[in-house]
């Protein structure tokens, strides 16, 4: 088998884990993971920060904020799974001269690839590579949503 096809068949195998991950849970199109849904923007559909960040409030989400390891991992390979675009917006951005999540708390773990520029005040998360990078929060960008699960 080529490479292109393990990887095209490897991609095939993400994406029906992924779809397994829609339950109850979680309104139709969005992925379940622990007590949140997500929700991966189109990349055909890219965005600025402020306008992803609307976007998620419209369907009662905010853009994501990564508390955890197992989290950054998921949306990682949520991201990879066959998507067209390469780097995601998440709910960080620079406020009051410090790094800080739409939630309100500021950063702490970090998966930055390289330090964050001081003239780049909003996070992307990319698919190459499992971490951040910080960019103008004017480029346009696909874009992660989430938002409580429903209990069960």
């Amino acid at each position: 088998m080529h490479n292109c096809q393990k990887r095209k068949k490897k991609s095939a195998e993400i994406v029906s884990l992924l779809l397994e991950r829609q339950t109850d849970y979680c309104q139709s199109g969005w992925l379940h993971f622990q007590s949140s849904c997500y929700m991966i923007g189109k990349s055909s559909d890219q965005k600025t920060w402020e306008e992803a960040r609307d976007n998620c409030r419209q369907s009662y989400a905010d853009l994501i904020v990564i508390g955890s390891e197992e989290e950054q991992d998921f949306i990682y390979k949520s991201s990879s799974a066959g998507l067209e675009a390469a780097k995601f917006w998440i709910g960080l951005r620079v406020e009051d001269g410090g790094w800080k999540w739409v939630n309100g708390k500021g950063l702490t773990d970090n998966y930055w690839l390289q330090p964050p520029t001081e003239e780049h005040h909003c996070a992307i998360s990319t698919k190459q590579t499992n971490g951040w990078k910080s960019v103008s929060c004017d480029v346009k960008n696909a874009w992660i949503c989430q938002k409580k699960a429903m209990s069960g």
